[in-house]
């Protein structure tokens, strides 16, 4: 996260060293991340410089700097410890290079940094040298020792180096002496790979160092989100880090203060342990038992939402009401909570404040988003987003500015960002352009598996614009005729499903059943055609037996049939008779006449199956094609999209409904946050003690009545 102090991507907090100098480095750069995104986000030219142990990661480093448009940075091997590889010209290689800048992730406590170590000077001067076994300082003072007079550093480092003592500690208090450290900022346990420990940044200050009163302190070790087995940094998280850095600012002592040296060096002496100086101000949720013993909510945990109450002042009184000096109760129902709060006009008109915001900060960026060309870069603009939309919310009560910054830093990175790349390059016009996946194949070439993409399209989608959008705007009717067979299909496919899973084991559907519980049409086709085929009358009697006598010639047919009228029925079309004419008059009479008793409900069963089926079937094919044809028109439309409709689909319907469906949801989370409290304190008390042993007591009573009268007695 070290890139956010040096270069100008986070909105508002600039460059906050003004110095032209340009030279920066990171003395255990490993694959050159790390370096490579400070080089990217700096304000000014810098040239980059890297020294890292391994030679096959040394390697990939340069490599990476390549790849990412920074040939020019320097990339050596080396121990920075026992051979560092910078010096400063005409030194004879005995005076260490010093740099403007210096950011740095070494190897947590490293136990042989010893080997082979050369001084340079490095460890003088601080009155202990580092440990033997723990290289942690010994990286802080070969950095120290590589900063020019005016030059600036942030380092990682593990949390211990702030209170370690012995030799360490010694070391911290000399350093504390120099004003060297202008900040120290506390992170989140299992941040990094490798470690679960948690880490703190030390921003180092060379400049002025000598009229430095304190050390800003900042603890972010509450700031982060799960990812996986390990914690990550949300965009709120680093840029409420940097900002609060940048600007010192100190409104909320439980996250950030500036700490007088005075402090430090007296009661604390010199330890920098972060707990000492910033009460985290998480309390512990304390029981009360005279509530448990007596009932009531106490006021204290009721009075401790007083932030939602200073906005929903009315809100209090409707949900609460004074039990007894010290203690409330609920006056509606615990399951009453929910509607209550919500059905509140203030609760209400809260949301009214975000939609407020919201116009606020579309009203002052809209004109940008609208008029975007090739000159526009891509920093300032989500510079000038985020900076607008954290002044709109600065005041909206009881939602963090952070959060909201937050539903639109990710916005970005996954959707508007990629959006305003295409509109730069290819315009608004790129809003009719279609992409297309296609079917992949993959065959073996003998050990060899490969991948072929055919021209078969699977799928496809508007370039800029969503094909749902587009079906939302222009064609809602054709989308509400589908949705509505969709409807029918899955109460259709429901009751099928219902007819297979109450089949009776031995009942005719369930004899039909695979091992995955479904029926095939192929097979209750000829199920109910073996039951039609036990159906006989005198008329079938008559046609089988013509079948029978097949081939006939034309002369001797018309003579039978004017013996056997019941035959005449068999006639196709053209007046002729012929086995297929006799077979699908049979059929015919069987789909009319009764089955057999003994076969009836088989057949009722199976025939009923088969019609839902059919039904459904049919229903399928023609939402089928019912979308086939809602997709060609949606075609044709983005070809017809004037340069103003893409603006307006893509701006309004795409761009701002997306970032306001994410701020109503932090909306949604303040209503389940006070809901969920009241509820869980209301459920906390609702039965005293008292009352819970005389309900123990009663079921104890009843239980040994159950066991004597069974004649159990003990």
């Amino acid at each position: 996260m070290f890139y956010a102090f040096f270069g100008g991507f986070y909105p508002g907090e600039g460059f906050f060293y003004c110095i032209k100098i340009s030279r920066n480095i990171d003395p255990a750069c490993g694959s050159g991340s790390l370096l490579i995104r400070a080089l990217n986000e700096a304000p000014i030219a810098l040239s980059g410089y890297g020294q890292e142990k391994d030679t096959t990661t040394a390697g990939l480093a340069k490599m990476n700097t390549v790849l990412h448009d920074w040939a020019t940075a320097t990339i050596v091997s080396g121990n920075t410890f026992s051979d560092p590889q910078f010096f400063e010209e005409g030194s004879d290689e005995t005076i260490l290079r010093r740099f403007d800048y210096i950011v740095a992730n070494p190897p947590f406590s490293i136990k042989n940094w010893t080997d082979g170590v050369k001084g340079y000077g490095r460890f003088d001067g601080y009155g202990e040298r580092p440990p033997e076994k723990n290289g942690d300082y010994a990286w802080l003072m070969h950095i120290l020792k590589s900063l020019k007079p005016t030059g600036k550093a942030a380092v990682i480092l593990p949390h211990g180096v702030l209170f370690r003592g012995n030799g360490e500690g010694e070391i911290r208090k000399a350093l504390i002496k120099t004003g060297f450290i202008k900040g120290i900022i506390g992170l989140p346990a299992n941040l990094f790979y490798g470690t679960s420990i948690h880490a703190c940044i030390i921003i180092i200050d060379k400049e002025d160092a000598d009229e430095r009163t304190g050390i800003f302190m900042i603890d972010a070790s509450r700031d982060f989100v799960k990812d996986g087995n390990k914690n990550r940094l949300r965009e709120r998280d680093i840029y409420k880090i940097v900002t609060t850095f940048n600007e010192q600012i100190k409104d909320d002592p439980h996250y950030a203060r500036f700490v007088p040296m005075s402090e430090i060096t007296g009661k604390n002496d010199y330890n920098l342990n972060i707990s000492r100086y910033i009460d985290s101000g998480v309390g512990e949720d304390l029981q009360s038992i005279e509530a448990h013993l007596k009932g009531g909510i106490p006021a204290h945990d009721v009075d401790s939402m007083e932030r939602y109450w200073n906005i929903f002042a009315q809100l209090k009184g409707k949900l609460f009401s004074v039990l007894r000096d010290g203690f409330y109760q609920l006056n509606v129902p615990k399951d009453d909570i929910r509607s209550t709060i919500h059905n509140d006009e203030e609760f209400s008109a809260y949301a009214d404040k975000l939609d407020t915001a919201f116009a606020g900060w579309r009203e002052e960026v809209d004109g940008e988003l609208r008029h975007m060309n090739a000159y526009i870069q891509t920093k300032k603009l989500i510079a000038r987003l985020a900076e607008c939309i954290l002044t709109q919310f600065e005041c909206v009560e009881l939602i963090d500015k952070y959060d909201v910054y937050q539903v639109l830093l990710e916005y970005w990175l996954d959707v508007l960002s990629d959006d305003v790349y295409v509109v730069i390059h290819d315009g608004y016009e790129a809003g009719r352009d279609l992409s297309y996946e296609y079917v992949v194949k993959t065959h073996k070439e003998g050990d060899e598996t490969v991948i072929e993409v055919t021209d078969k399209v699977k799928s496809w989608d508007g370039k800029l614009i969503p094909k749902t959008i587009m079906i939302d705007t222009y064609f809602s009717e054709e989308a509400k005729a589908i949705d509505a067979a969709e409807v029918i299909i899955a109460d259709s496919q429901a009751q099928i499903d219902e007819l297979l899973v109450s089949a009776e084991d031995g009942s005719a559907v369930a004899e039909l059943m695979d091992e995955k519980g479904k029926v095939s049409t192929k097979a209750l086709k000829a199920a109910i055609e073996e039951i039609r085929s036990k159906i006989q009358s005198e008329e079938i009697s008559e046609l089988t037996a013509l079948l029978a006598l097949l081939p006939m010639k034309k002369k001797d047919m018309e003579t039978y049939l004017t013996k056997h009228p019941l035959c005449v029925s068999a006639r196709n079309e053209k007046g002729n008779v012929n086995a297929t004419s006799i077979k699908a008059c049979i059929a015919t009479l069987r789909e009319t006449l009764h089955v057999p008793e003994m076969y009836s409900e088989d057949y009722e069963q199976l025939m009923t199956l088969f019609d839902l089926i059919a039904k459904n079937d049919e229903k399928k094919k023609m939402v089928k094609v019912l979308k086939a044809a809602l997709e060609e028109k949606v075609k044709q439309k983005y070809t017809a999209l004037t340069v103003e409709e893409i603006k307006e689909l893509l701006v309004n319907k795409k761009w701002y409904d997306s970032i306001y469906n994410g701020i109503d949801a932090l909306y949604l989370a303040i209503s389940h946050n006070i809901t969920d409290r009241i509820i869980e304190l209301a459920e906390r008390y609702e039965d005293t003690l008292p009352a819970l042993s005389t309900l123990v007591d009663d079921y104890e009573a009843r239980v040994k009545s159950h066991l004597e009268r069974m004649g159990f007695v003990w």
